[in-house]
Protein backbone atom coordinates (compact mmCIF):
# COMPACT_ATOMS: atom_id res chain seq x y z
CA UNK A 1 0.00 0.00 0.00
CA UNK A 2 1.29 3.15 -0.99
CA UNK A 3 0.75 6.66 -0.23
CA UNK A 4 1.73 10.47 -0.63
CA UNK A 5 0.27 13.48 -0.16
CA UNK A 6 2.24 16.81 -1.49
CA UNK A 7 2.14 20.69 -1.65
CA UNK A 8 3.39 23.30 -3.81
CA UNK A 9 3.63 26.99 -3.47
CA UNK A 10 5.27 29.79 -5.49
CA UNK A 11 7.14 32.32 -3.32
CA UNK A 12 8.86 35.33 -4.01
CA UNK A 13 11.63 35.58 -6.82
CA UNK A 14 10.04 32.97 -8.72
CA UNK A 15 10.97 30.22 -6.16
CA UNK A 16 9.01 27.40 -6.77
CA UNK A 17 9.02 25.55 -3.16
CA UNK A 18 7.04 21.54 -2.94
CA UNK A 19 6.50 19.17 -0.32
CA UNK A 20 5.80 15.92 -0.31
CA UNK A 21 5.29 12.99 2.30
CA UNK A 22 5.00 9.14 1.45
CA UNK A 23 4.19 6.28 3.02
CA UNK A 24 4.80 2.44 1.64
CA UNK A 25 3.66 -0.82 3.18
CA UNK A 26 4.39 -3.95 2.34
CA UNK A 27 3.04 -6.97 3.90
CA UNK A 28 3.06 -10.56 3.77
CA UNK A 29 6.32 -11.46 1.74
CA UNK A 30 7.83 -14.51 2.53
CA UNK A 31 11.01 -14.90 5.07
CA UNK A 32 12.24 -17.82 6.62
CA UNK A 33 12.99 -18.22 10.47
CA UNK A 34 14.69 -20.84 12.49
CA UNK A 35 12.22 -22.40 14.72
CA UNK A 36 14.11 -25.05 16.55
CA UNK A 37 17.67 -23.27 17.11
CA UNK A 38 16.71 -19.55 16.39
CA UNK A 39 20.39 -18.34 17.61
CA UNK A 40 22.21 -21.07 15.82
CA UNK A 41 22.96 -22.12 12.26
CA UNK A 42 21.62 -25.63 12.08
CA UNK A 43 18.08 -26.28 12.49
CA UNK A 44 14.79 -26.05 10.89
CA UNK A 45 13.93 -23.32 8.48
CA UNK A 46 10.30 -22.32 8.24
CA UNK A 47 9.25 -20.50 5.50
CA UNK A 48 6.19 -17.88 6.27
CA UNK A 49 5.25 -14.84 5.00
CA UNK A 50 5.58 -12.81 8.12
CA UNK A 51 7.90 -10.00 6.66
CA UNK A 52 6.99 -6.75 6.39
CA UNK A 53 8.90 -3.72 4.59
CA UNK A 54 8.10 0.02 6.26
CA UNK A 55 9.31 3.11 3.70
CA UNK A 56 8.69 6.74 5.17
CA UNK A 57 9.82 9.54 3.22
CA UNK A 58 9.87 13.47 3.63
CA UNK A 59 11.18 15.63 1.02
CA UNK A 60 10.99 19.23 0.59
CA UNK A 61 12.53 21.20 -2.71
CA UNK A 62 12.88 24.66 -3.96
CA UNK A 63 13.14 25.54 -7.95
CA UNK A 64 13.91 28.50 -9.53
CA UNK A 65 13.70 28.97 -13.63
CA UNK A 66 15.29 31.74 -15.33
CA UNK A 67 14.86 32.91 -18.57
CA UNK A 68 15.60 30.48 -21.78
CA UNK A 69 14.73 27.50 -19.36
CA UNK A 70 17.94 27.50 -16.82
CA UNK A 71 16.99 25.76 -13.51
CA UNK A 72 18.49 25.49 -10.41
CA UNK A 73 17.28 22.74 -7.99
CA UNK A 74 18.07 21.96 -4.14
CA UNK A 75 16.23 19.28 -2.36
CA UNK A 76 16.55 17.88 1.14
CA UNK A 77 15.18 14.08 1.67
CA UNK A 78 14.71 12.68 5.02
CA UNK A 79 13.62 9.07 5.05
CA UNK A 80 13.74 5.38 6.92
CA UNK A 81 13.35 2.14 5.46
CA UNK A 82 13.02 -0.76 7.39
CA UNK A 83 11.80 -4.47 7.84
CA UNK A 84 10.94 -7.20 10.40
CA UNK A 85 13.13 -9.83 8.90
CA UNK A 86 15.84 -8.03 8.36
CA UNK A 87 18.41 -11.23 7.29
CA UNK A 88 17.82 -13.02 3.86
CA UNK A 89 18.17 -17.05 4.17
CA UNK A 90 19.11 -18.14 0.53
CA UNK A 91 20.10 -21.84 0.02
CA UNK A 92 23.32 -21.08 -1.31
CA UNK A 93 25.75 -18.90 0.66
CA UNK A 94 23.97 -16.81 2.88
CA UNK A 95 24.05 -15.19 6.41
CA UNK A 96 23.01 -17.26 9.27
CA UNK A 97 21.39 -15.68 12.98
CA UNK A 98 18.67 -15.01 15.00
CA UNK A 99 16.00 -13.17 12.67
CA UNK A 100 15.48 -9.57 13.49
CA UNK A 101 14.25 -6.50 11.88
CA UNK A 102 16.67 -3.64 10.79
CA UNK A 103 17.10 -1.08 7.88
CA UNK A 104 16.78 -2.41 4.39
CA UNK A 105 19.74 -2.17 1.94
CA UNK A 106 18.72 1.29 0.58
CA UNK A 107 18.14 3.14 3.59
CA UNK A 108 19.66 6.04 3.75
CA UNK A 109 17.98 8.85 6.33
CA UNK A 110 19.21 11.72 4.79
CA UNK A 111 20.10 12.79 1.51
CA UNK A 112 20.77 16.35 0.15
CA UNK A 113 20.70 16.89 -3.97
CA UNK A 114 21.37 19.72 -6.13
CA UNK A 115 21.64 20.29 -9.87
CA UNK A 116 21.63 23.42 -12.00
CA UNK A 117 21.78 24.65 -15.54
CA UNK A 118 23.21 27.77 -16.18
CA UNK A 119 24.50 30.32 -19.27
CA UNK A 120 28.61 30.90 -19.26
CA UNK A 121 28.25 34.31 -17.95
CA UNK A 122 30.97 35.38 -20.48
CA UNK A 123 30.19 37.61 -23.86
CA UNK A 124 32.22 34.96 -25.93
CA UNK A 125 30.68 31.86 -24.70
CA UNK A 126 27.18 33.17 -23.41
CA UNK A 127 24.83 31.94 -26.57
CA UNK A 128 26.48 28.42 -26.98
CA UNK A 129 28.25 27.52 -23.74
CA UNK A 130 26.37 26.60 -20.80
CA UNK A 131 27.09 25.12 -16.80
CA UNK A 132 25.71 22.38 -15.51
CA UNK A 133 25.83 20.45 -12.41
CA UNK A 134 24.81 17.87 -9.69
CA UNK A 135 25.75 17.75 -6.19
CA UNK A 136 24.76 14.79 -4.02
CA UNK A 137 25.23 13.97 -0.87
CA UNK A 138 23.32 11.01 1.39
CA UNK A 139 24.11 8.96 4.56
CA UNK A 140 25.72 5.77 3.77
CA UNK A 141 24.17 2.87 3.40
CA UNK A 142 23.88 0.12 5.81
CA UNK A 143 25.58 -3.24 6.19
CA UNK A 144 25.87 -6.33 8.30
CA UNK A 145 28.73 -7.81 9.98
CA UNK A 146 29.40 -11.96 10.18
CA UNK A 147 32.08 -13.88 11.03
CA UNK A 148 33.96 -16.40 9.39
CA UNK A 149 31.52 -19.06 8.84
CA UNK A 150 28.83 -16.15 7.83
CA UNK A 151 26.84 -15.70 11.36
CA UNK A 152 26.13 -12.43 11.84
CA UNK A 153 27.61 -10.22 14.54
CA UNK A 154 25.38 -7.51 16.11
CA UNK A 155 22.17 -6.01 14.92
CA UNK A 156 21.89 -6.60 11.29
CA UNK A 157 22.50 -3.61 9.62
CA UNK A 158 24.34 -2.11 12.41
CA UNK A 159 27.17 -0.65 10.29
CA UNK A 160 27.08 1.98 7.60
CA UNK A 161 29.41 2.80 4.42
CA UNK A 162 30.72 6.26 4.33
CA UNK A 163 28.60 9.08 3.96
CA UNK A 164 28.46 9.42 -0.07
CA UNK A 165 29.63 12.82 -1.41
CA UNK A 166 29.77 13.70 -4.92
CA UNK A 167 30.02 17.25 -7.36
CA UNK A 168 29.74 16.97 -10.98
CA UNK A 169 30.23 19.76 -12.68
CA UNK A 170 29.98 19.97 -16.91
CA UNK A 171 29.59 22.05 -19.93
CA UNK A 172 27.66 22.04 -22.87
CA UNK A 173 28.36 23.63 -26.17
CA UNK A 174 25.17 23.61 -28.35
CA UNK A 175 25.43 23.56 -32.06
CA UNK A 176 23.34 23.47 -35.36
CA UNK A 177 23.98 20.43 -37.98
CA UNK A 178 21.84 19.67 -40.59
CA UNK A 179 18.55 21.49 -39.46
CA UNK A 180 18.44 20.25 -35.79
CA UNK A 181 20.41 21.63 -32.48
CA UNK A 182 22.88 19.24 -30.64
CA UNK A 183 24.33 19.42 -26.96
CA UNK A 184 27.30 18.13 -26.56
CA UNK A 185 28.12 17.69 -22.89
CA UNK A 186 31.26 16.79 -21.06
CA UNK A 187 31.09 16.24 -17.47
CA UNK A 188 33.86 15.95 -14.64
CA UNK A 189 32.19 12.99 -12.72
CA UNK A 190 33.15 13.42 -8.74
CA UNK A 191 35.27 15.87 -8.97
CA UNK A 192 36.39 16.37 -5.54
CA UNK A 193 37.58 12.72 -5.65
CA UNK A 194 35.92 11.92 -2.97
CA UNK A 195 36.22 8.04 -2.18
CA UNK A 196 32.36 6.69 -2.21
CA UNK A 197 33.90 2.72 -1.90
CA UNK A 198 30.99 0.24 -3.27
CA UNK A 199 33.10 -2.84 -1.27
CA UNK A 200 33.65 -3.42 2.42
CA UNK A 201 35.44 -6.00 4.31
CA UNK A 202 32.73 -7.20 6.86
CA UNK A 203 33.95 -10.02 8.38
CA UNK A 204 34.72 -9.56 11.87
CA UNK A 205 37.37 -12.38 12.27
CA UNK A 206 40.10 -10.76 8.98
CA UNK A 207 42.74 -8.27 9.93
CA UNK A 208 41.07 -5.75 7.58
CA UNK A 209 37.69 -5.54 9.14
CA UNK A 210 35.83 -2.63 7.98
CA UNK A 211 38.28 -2.12 5.31
CA UNK A 212 36.54 -0.31 1.87
CA UNK A 213 37.61 -0.61 -1.70
CA UNK A 214 36.48 0.15 -4.99
CA UNK A 215 36.57 3.52 -4.57
CA UNK A 216 34.63 5.63 -7.10
CA UNK A 217 37.52 7.99 -7.87
CA UNK A 218 37.19 11.09 -10.39
CA UNK A 219 36.08 10.28 -14.18
CA UNK A 220 35.08 12.13 -17.34
CA UNK A 221 31.68 11.46 -19.21
CA UNK A 222 30.57 12.78 -22.47
CA UNK A 223 27.18 12.60 -24.38
CA UNK A 224 25.57 14.15 -27.34
CA UNK A 225 21.93 15.02 -27.57
CA UNK A 226 19.16 16.61 -29.72
CA UNK A 227 17.58 19.40 -28.82
CA UNK A 228 15.34 20.22 -31.73
CA UNK A 229 14.64 18.66 -34.73
CA UNK A 230 14.46 20.82 -38.16
CA UNK A 231 11.84 18.07 -39.56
Amino acid sequence: MNWSVGIEQKLPGALLARAEVLQKRVKDQFAYANETSPGALSGTYRLSSSREDHDDLFEVDLRRTFTGGYTLFGAYTHSSAHTNKAIDYLPTITDFGPQQGGPLPWDEPNRVLSWGWLPVALPYFRKRWDFVYTADWHTGVPYTAISADQQVVGAAGGRRFPNLTSFSPGLEWRFHFRGSNFGLRGVLENATDSGNPAVVNRVVDSPQFGAFSEFEGRSFTARIRLISSGR
